[in-house]
């Protein structure tokens, strides 16, 4: 009986019977086409992290006490392995252009000497950053947003008694900080160039910080291990950077 009412029911209304069939193809086609770009997504930044090389685990202090988190990680025995990279940091009123403030952010930022880079940075080529020219600096992350700077303009940074004018010479792509949920810029810069900065007494006491890039055999347990580091101003998994 039933079967005979349905039978009725869908020669009677045969036009919205078709309306309802189309659009449930085309709902089907929808949202199988945003799992594949999903897929996509996922598998693209599944990429850019491996060839970035990032880690299970990053930390960041600025502190000055970076030997003693290091010595901390030597007594983890989940702590496979670990990469210490030094640098500088500073605020946004530090980092001008024609004596006005280039850019605003309200964190940290670091400067970054390429030849101590313990992740892959890359080009606006995709190409793996692999040295700067002394004078010049790479800018990451939300520095690049919202500002006006073409390359091979002037601009500058200052640290403690120091200022050096540099040149832009373009946006470097960070897997870690380069995020826009991250208000951590970074500039990488030449040796010759971090080395100036690190001679002013004043920089090399109170603005050196350290990211720790930290792998385990157990990348589960890891965070929970890590959790009791001393003074980290961040200290998370990979996941926040997913």
């Amino acid at each position: 009986m039933y079967l005979r009412i349905l039978k009725k029911d869908l020669k009677r209304k045969k036009t919205m019977n078709v309306i309802l069939l189309l659009f449930i193809i085309l709902a089907t086609m929808f949202a199988a086409s945003s799992v594949s770009n999903i897929v996509s997504v996922i598998g693209g930044l599944d990429y850019y992290f491996e060839k970035a090389d990032l880690s299970d685990h990053f930390v960041i202090t600025l502190n000055g006490n970076s030997d003693d988190i290091e010595e901390h990680l030597k007594n983890i025995s989940n702590v496979r392995d670990y990469r210490r990279e030094d640098q500088l940091f500073f605020n946004d009123i530090s980092l001008t252009k024609n004596g006005k403030k280039l850019a605003d952010f309200p964190n940290t930022g670091l400067i970054l000497d390429i030849g101590n880079a313990k992740l892959n940075y890359f080009d606006k080529e995709n190409e793996i950053l692999k040295k700067v020219p002394e004078g010049y600096a790479y800018f990451t992350g939300s520095l690049t947003s919202g500002i006006e700077i073409a390359p091979d303009e002037e601009f500058q940074l200052k640290l403690g008694d120091t200022e050096l004018t540099l040149k832009y010479k373009g946006l470097a792509k960070d897997a870690f900080l380069g995020s826009e949920m991250f208000s951590n810029p970074r500039i990488i810069i030449n040796n010759a160039d971090y080395e100036k900065y690190l001679a002013d007494e004043s920089v090399s006491a109170n603005n050196q910080s350290s990211v720790f890039y930290i792998n385990g055999y157990d990348k589960k347990a890891l965070e929970s291990d890590l959790s009791d580091i001393p003074e980290a101003q961040f200290n998370k998994g990979i996941n926040i950077v997913r």
